[in-house]
């Protein structure tokens, strides 16, 4: 990949120039470098493409941003920006604000890379991809058709403004299977696996974890709807995380707020859950979980990752902030601020999201169930800001009577709902935590960035179909 580092004193000048006559400016560079393949019942595919990389300037005028980007990183060319972006008239609003560059800091980051990934042939690529599918083919004769994918991202990132000079090197590996079921009279597609910090070392297939995804594929095979209504109901912790990613997703961002898209808005400072509930946004997380694959060590906006308290003790007290909205608004920043690329703006963005975990064991909770559902495998998720409405899918509800399992499967399950309805009926977080890391989230129906959720099993009522 291009050396980013070989262009840092042509943007410490560029940003120099800029403020000759813009009161901030900032530079940010990237190179990113993937590739995957996967090996399936009916073909093998390789996808190869070349690095990318560009850079973008950024100038203030003292209300708003404008922005020079560029695929084409030369000398030469940061120059063009900058001239160009010298030359762009603009007129001062009567509404001005500062931005604050933050504390002086030079420093390089990096994430741990044992086996890197981009030195490992691609042909010992698509020969694990095969050795794990066979893996797969060999649990059930039930499975028709199987798919194993394997593949990584590495990206280098510069972000430089009067007072920082930041780099860091970011790397994470995908693992990821699909396979579809049948009995003959009905069909069921499932797919698991991972996202981790890190290289090729997490190439390896984990036999005993995709038992149990085929297990639950035969489960559902023919499996009835439940009847719908209001039930009390068992979140498990991939459901939970679905939850804290939706519920308090792009309502929170608080880009939204500016736009008035958001009810949240009214909520901050206000109760909006059960006193149980603690809720997180983290970048920092992948330095205890790898899978907690959306850390970084600072933003697109040069904010170094530090933890977000979106809820404490069921208050709401904080949303996610990108630069513009936290200076405009005049809240304290959060390190939120990410590009899809360079080639993108900045918006306020969701990282690593998650419920805190409580004390109450699965066990307990199981047993204060009389009549209701265990609801697992979060399949998809989406939330209306603006009203505040959630609706989520899952693969499967498990009955729950009189505090038992009951064996009876229904599927698939949607659950609707307002979010403040859903937090304040949460009776009990249980004390396991796990981060789901396979999402994506786009802003709207663009802007995708990688993000994970989490939590514990949670213990609420619930509108199932």
């Amino acid at each position: 990949m291009t050396n980013l580092k070989d262009y840092q004193q042509e943007f410490i000048d560029a940003v120099k120039t800029l403020e000759t006559r813009f009161p901030y400016s900032s530079a940010f560079a990237q190179t990113v470098e993937r590739s995957s393949v996967a090996s399936s019942t009916r073909e093998d595919k390789i996808i190869f493409p070349d690095p990318e990389t560009g850079y973008v300037l950024t100038a203030f005028t003292g209300s708003y941003f404008i922005e020079y980007s560029s695929s084409s990183l030369t000398f030469e060319n940061i120059k063009q920006g900058v001239e160009t972006l010298m030359s762009i008239p603009f007129s001062k609003s009567s509404e001005t604000f500062e931005i604050d560059p933050g504390e002086k800091l030079t420093k390089d980051f990096s994430q741990p890379i044992i086996k890197d990934p981009s030195i490992i042939d691609i042909k010992d690529f698509l020969q694990t991809a095969r050795n794990n599918r066979e893996e797969i083919d060999s649990l059930s004769r039930l499975i028709q058709m199987s798919m194993y994918r394997i593949g990584y991202e590495k990206r280098d990132e510069l972000f430089i403004n009067r007072n920082k000079v930041l780099f860091q090197s970011l790397c994470r590996f995908d693992s990821m299977y699909y396979m579809v079921l049948s009995d003959g009279k009905n069909s069921s597609p499932i797919f698991d696996g991972f996202c981790k910090i890190g290289g090729f070392e997490h190439s390896f297939f984990d036999k005993s974890r995709a038992k149990v995804v085929v297990e639950d594929g035969i489960k559902v095979l023919g499996a009835p709807r439940l009847k719908p209504g209001v039930y009390d109901c068992i979140f498990s912790q991939e459901m939970a995380g679905m939850f804290a990613h939706e519920a308090f997703g792009h309502g929170m961002e608080t880009d939204m707020f500016l736009k008035k898209r958001a009810k949240g808005e009214q909520y901050l400072g206000k109760q909006v859950a059960s006193k149980l509930v603690n809720m997180w946004d983290n970048p920092t997380l992948g330095e205890e979980d790898p899978e907690a694959c959306a850390s970084f060590f600072f933003d697109n906006e040069g904010k170094l990752a530090s933890t977000t308290h979106i809820i404490k003790d069921g208050i709401l007290i904080s949303g996610m902030t990108d630069l513009y909205s936290a200076s405009k608004l005049k809240i304290p920043r959060t390190p939120n601020g990410r590009r899809e690329s360079y080639s993108h703006k900045p918006y306020a963005r969701m990282t690593n999201t998650y419920f805190e975990k409580g004390n109450t064991s699965f066990e307990e909770m199981l047993s204060k169930v009389n009549y209701g559902y265990y609801v697992d495998y979060a399949t998809n998720g989406m939330e209306d800001p603006k009203g505040w409405g959630i609706q989520l899918e899952s693969l499967y509800a498990a009955e729950i009577k009189n505090g038992r399992l009951t064996g009876n499967i229904f599927s698939p399950v949607i659950v609707t709902g307002y979010v403040p309805d859903l937090l304040m009926s949460i009776t009990a977080v249980s004390d396991q935590f796990k981060i789901s890391s396979m999402g994506y989230c786009g802003k709207g129906h663009k802007e995708w960035v990688k993000v994970t959720d989490g939590g514990p099993h949670l213990l609420l009522k619930a509108r199932l179909a």
